[in-house]
């Protein structure tokens, strides 16, 4: 019974060194990579601050461009949107009430 429990605690101290290994040769691996990755970050941002006015560029562009699209599909409503005002002034104008002498 007791050479169980030895053996279980030595299990447990070469899973323990295992772990603590793991997570020393982890955190070297890190700061050895750690500047490829912040370059790696810096190349990302770089190349986002030189797409920034491409980007920009074309959304004015769309911008202008759908904005005459809107007008192109808009302007044929425009009659209808006078009769509509008509019909609404002449609703609201009131009405001219008789003179009697």
């Amino acid at each position: 019974m007791l050479e169980l429990l030895v053996f279980a605690a030595a299990l447990f101290a070469i899973v323990l060194v295992i772990g603590v290994l793991g997570t020393i040769l982890g955190a070297v691996l890190w700061l050895v990579f750690l500047p490829f990755q912040l370059l790696g970050w810096a190349f990302e941002l770089a190349g986002w601050v030189l797409a920034a006015p491409f980007v920009f560029l074309a959304a004015l562009i769309a911008l202008v461009v759908l904005t005459g699209v809107l007008f192109a599909f808009a302007l044929p409503l425009l009659p209808f949107l006078a009769v509509g005002l008509f019909v609404l002034w002449l609703a609201r104008r009131g009405r001219a009430t008789p003179r009697t002498a």
